[in-house]
């Protein structure tokens, strides 16, 4: 094999290699910005899911159940595009991104079961006003984690990612 063979064939890998990365690029862009898009979705309807929260807790003060069902936040994208944005995502974006999609989460699967969950331990407990108290409690930290998912979701959005393991960040308390 003479030497413009080989170099036809170092020219076609290269070409061949260089669209393989370029493209990689542009999914890895494209998964960044449907992530980031949705965020800002869920942060559209933050405000109606922390009055419908304050709403379960005035119920709450009367011994009424308000359903906490509703439009849950997305999560769509952060499931199926996440592995695809890694690479491009710094450590802390990364950190923050799941403690932001760990908190909308855990809030659509508390307020999606809170009707029948209170219901069943208003049957189970020992004590009433302990089931009233411990869900009035559950409340305001599931509103507290909304408010660290919109400030961390800001500073994201910013370019300014906070460090959620280092700088003074309050985890959720378990009861």
């Amino acid at each position: 094999m003479d030497v413009s063979g080989l170099l036809g064939i170092l020219a076609g890998f290269l070409l061949g290699e260089g669209s393989r990365l370029i493209r990689a690029h542009c999914s890895r862009k494209k998964a960044v910005k449907a992530i980031m898009d949705e965020l800002s979705l869920n942060m559209r309807m933050l405000p109606q899911r922390m009055d419908v929260l304050r709403q379960m807790k005035e119920w709450m003060q009367e011994k009424k159940i308000l359903p906490g069902t509703g439009v849950l936040f997305s999560s769509k994208a952060y499931g199926e595009v996440f592995s695809q944005a890694f690479p491009r995502l710094k450590a802390v974006e990364r950190d923050n991104l799941h403690v932001i999609y760990s908190y909308l989460s855990n809030t659509n699967e508390f307020m999606f079961a809170f009707e029948e969950n209170v219901k069943r331990d208003l049957k189970e407990w020992p004590g009433e006003e302990e089931v009233w108290r411990v869900y009035s409690q559950w409340i305001n930290e599931f509103m507290e984690s909304l408010e660290k998912a919109t400030e961390l979701t800001k500073g994201l959005q910013e370019g300014k990612p906070t460090d959620v393991f280092t700088n003074g960040f309050k985890e959720m308390k378990a009861d």
